[in-house]
């Protein structure tokens, strides 16, 4: 990968899942085949307000370095990926900071303005790949410690033929449904899986689903926006460290993690 850095406004437990849906295995392809490139879409506009007052979330600091370095040094190091998109808070100052961090970072990355919500971030970002782009993932600066092995496992997925690709986690705890403070439900949890990023999709098929979103409801993620559609989401598994820092004790656990890591 070419080093570039630029700045615009313009939109232009850890082990496998026990039963992941499976990704096609047809028209499997390699990257080496592949006609376009790969674009990450990472959306860090947001304020991350649960972490308590301070920076921007994903400009918190984890180990002498914000949250959003971690992110995109995995991101630039896996060898599929060609493009790193940041959507930056929507302001002189946040749009600089953001460059600055991300200047001295090996590989093709870039910021954008991104919006007033996370779906809006990445509507901006999405505008302003690279028209040779056609796969292209969508990561949260906030799972920071995200393993290379899970961004090379979902552009395989990809590539294979999946137009929609997430990690995911079986769900460890025992779930209830409640109706105010009493029990309603015990639920199934054998076909629940917790969520992660990144995510993967054609880039057609991401365009295709914030073309039809609704601003006013917005999706939790963008897989929620392709299943509106009624288009099928793919699973690969995830792992135990890509979990989401939204609280300060996930903030203490990722020290940790980063502790052992070095």
């Amino acid at each position: 990968m070419s080093r570039a850095v630029s700045m615009s406004t313009d939109p232009a437990e850890a082990g496998p899942d026990p039963a992941p849906s499976a990704v096609p295995s047809a028209a499997v392809t390699t990257a080496a085949e592949a006609p376009g490139r790969v674009a990450v879409i990472v959306p860090a506009a947001g304020k991350g307000e649960r972490l308590g007052p301070g920076a921007p979330k994903a400009l918190r600091e984890l180990g002498g370095l914000p949250l959003l370095v971690h992110a995109v040094r995995t991101l630039v190091a896996a060898r599929s990926v060609d493009v790193v998109v940041v959507a930056a808070p929507p302001n002189p100052q946040g749009l600089a900071e953001v460059q600055r961090l991300l200047a001295d970072l090996p590989g093709d990355t870039r910021v954008v303005a991104g919006g007033r919500t996370r779906q809006e971030s990445v509507a901006l970002a999405l505008a302003a790949l690279p028209a040779d782009c056609d796969v292209v993932l969508v990561h949260d600066a906030a799972r920071a410690l995200t393993p290379v092995d899970v961004v090379e496992a979902v552009v395989a997925a990809v590539r294979a033929g999946a137009g929609a690709v997430i990690p995911v986690l079986p769900v460890a705890d025992t779930i209830k449904a409640v109706d105010g403070d009493q029990v309603s439900a015990t639920v199934d949890r054998s076909t629940l899986r917790a969520v992660q990023t990144p995510q993967g999709f054609t880039r057609d098929i991401l365009a295709k689903a914030h073309a039809a979103s609704n601003p006013s409801l917005p999706a939790t993620d963008d897989a929620g926006l392709v299943e509106a559609l009624g288009l099928p989401v793919h699973t690969v598994p995830g792992h135990a460290e890509a979990f989401k820092i939204t609280t300060p004790f996930d903030l203490v656990l990722a020290e940790a993690v980063l502790r052992r890591r070095r």
